[in-house]
């Protein structure tokens, strides 16, 4: 084996004149002695020499030390009389190419760096490896690397990405087929989907949610192809809709939930040594009354905005207020609450514990709240230490089971999924509540028809759901009807917007690396580059 097949191939014409380390930097002079090179004007080949001159070029750094290659090149003649060059620099296939002063292969290395994090950071971390580079020349890489060309994918993912949440929004178009980014939209209007879809022809199924102005503009763009709406935000739709009728039917919900709660309240009055009372100046009075408040203006004849700017509060909610007839439950939580199981065990082994030495066991154990806030949140929670009483609150129920957010969960899961906790809860609503009967039917009908791939049976379902007499259900049923052959090829097809979605989060990702610096046509160069 040759020293300069270690270096280069086989077929490649260079000799290796000399080596040289000096301060952690290997320099190596070679010299080209391929006898002819062709010009870059006419491309006519030429073996006439016209001078000799020298290039430093950097290559991969070598047994952590920094290699730089010093290349003996050559100008040539050009022969070819019509050519407006004379004389040229000798060109090399591999390598090397002209203006450049890093090697093929270390630029490779350049650009994958800087793909994968932060200009900044690959410029940290090349730097540990013995080579010196800025990050305005990594970027510069970044910007002269062409582009993979756009093509038009039979299966076409759409979705829309952030650039600042509730504010701006782009589109990514994703190939569903290998789950790859194709192109990147600079805002999410009609017009721009459209003019893309017809100057790249050819999409034959177009995955979407059900953005209007992605409707409109899949509709116009490629009237031929077939759309499918996204399933996950089907059953987002339908489960805000099942939110929003337990927040109408929150009386059963608390009723139910002052019967567990009378029930652990007597079973733990038998401990001896325990003692329950009710915790005053509740933070949450302040809430109540402004329902209550709320409630009455409206029933004194006050128009809903008058109460809205009177309050300072949503209209929103102030239509909320007026619909619902009990106030559902605001949920909080707190580092202490993972912690109350011990609190209340330990109270229950040593009733003459002090709130400092519980403090001290509590740190121990992870929790890094200040003494103050400890004893504040005990209060909150109903726990009172102190030498001559001490006041425990009976276990705390869970967030799942009683607040309407939580417990539509309930609703959507598999009947084998469900624990019997959760079977009797939901159980009990439903012998309590003929509403949340026909609200349960309807979504786990809807769910087994989205799973058995039913969509010739999906008109039947909005017929029963507008006729059952639930508002909120019945309106999502209504809202379907506009884009139904979308909806019901997403239940009879196997596409959806997953992979889509996946390139949000990617999106998201580069966007945070970047530090917010970087500019729409930086960050399409990214993932473009980044995808194949």
């Amino acid at each position: 084996m040759t020293t300069e097949s270690l270096f280069f191939s086989t077929s490649e014409k260079f000799e290796i004149v000399s080596f040289d380390k000096r301060d952690s930097i290997l320099s190596i002079k070679i010299k080209s002695i391929q006898p002819t090179s062709c010009c870059p004007n006419c491309h006519v080949s030429t073996s006439k020499v016209h001078s000799y001159y020298f290039r430093k070029i950097k290559d991969l750094p070598a047994f952590e030390n920094g290699v730089i290659i010093t290349l003996q090149a050559r100008k040539f003649y050009c022969c070819h009389p019509e050519c407006i060059l004379k004389v040229f620099t000798e060109r090399f296939e591999k390598h090397f190419s002209p203006y450049r002063r890093g090697t093929y292969r270390l630029e490779r290395l350049f650009l994958s760096a800087v793909l994968e994090s932060s200009a900044k950071s690959a410029e940290r971390l090349i730097r540990k490896m013995g080579v010196f580079v800025s990050d305005t020349t990594l970027l510069r890489i970044v910007d002269r690397e062409p582009l993979p060309a756009t093509y038009a994918p039979k299966i076409l993912g759409v979705d829309d990405w952030a650039w600042k949440k509730r504010d701006k929004y782009g589109t990514v178009l994703v190939d569903l087929t290998n789950r790859k980014i194709i192109d990147l939209l600079i805002d999410r209007e009609a017009s721009t989907l459209e003019k893309w879809l017809k100057n790249n022809p050819g999409v034959v199924i177009i995955s979407r949610d059900r953005y209007g102005k992605y409707i409109q503009g899949a509709t116009s763009g490629a009237p031929d192809a077939l759309q499918v709406a996204d399933r996950w935000h089907l059953l987002k739709n339908l489960g805000e809709a099942i939110r929003k009728q337990l927040d109408r039917e929150y009386s059963v919900l608390k009723e139910l939930r002052d019967e567990v709660i009378a029930e652990n309240k007597y079973n733990n009055k038998s401990k001896k040594g325990i003692k329950y009372q009710t915790v005053k100046n509740n933070p949450l009075d302040r809430y109540r009354e402004r329902f209550r408040e709320v409630k009455q203006l409206y029933s004194d004849g006050q128009s809903i905005l008058s109460i809205a700017k009177r309050f300072k509060m949503s209209r929103q909610t102030v239509k909320k207020y007026i619909a619902i007839h009990s106030l559902p439950k605001k949920s909080s939580y707190n580092q202490l609450d993972k912690h109350m199981v011990y609190i209340k065990e330990r109270l229950l082994q040593e009733p003459s514990l002090q709130l400092r030495d519980l403090w001290y066991e509590l740190q121990q154990q992870g929790y890094n709240g200040a003494y103050t806030t400890l004893s504040e949140n005990l209060k909150k929670a109903g726990v009172m230490m102190g030498k001559k009483s001490k006041i425990v609150q009976f276990p705390r129920l869970s967030d799942l089971l009683w607040t309407p957010s939580k417990a539509s969960i309930l609703f959507f899961k598999d009947v084998d999924a469900l624990s019997n906790k959760q079977k009797n809860t939901l159980i009990s609503l439903c012998e309590k509540s003929h509403t949340l009967t026909k609200a349960l039917h309807l979504v786990r009908y809807f769910r087994f028809l989205m799973k058995t791939k039913a969509g010739n049976r999906l008109n039947e379902w909005i017929s029963q759901a507008i006729d059952s007499g639930l508002k909120e259900i019945g309106g999502f049923a209504q809202s379907m009807k506009p884009d139904f052959q979308a909806i019901q090829n997403a239940f009879n097809l196997p596409w959806s917007n997953g992979p889509v979605e996946g390139n949000v989060n990617k999106i998201k990702t580069l966007k945070r690396q970047m530090y917010g610096r970087g500019g729409f046509q930086l960050l399409k160069r990214r993932l473009l580059l980044n995808s194949e």
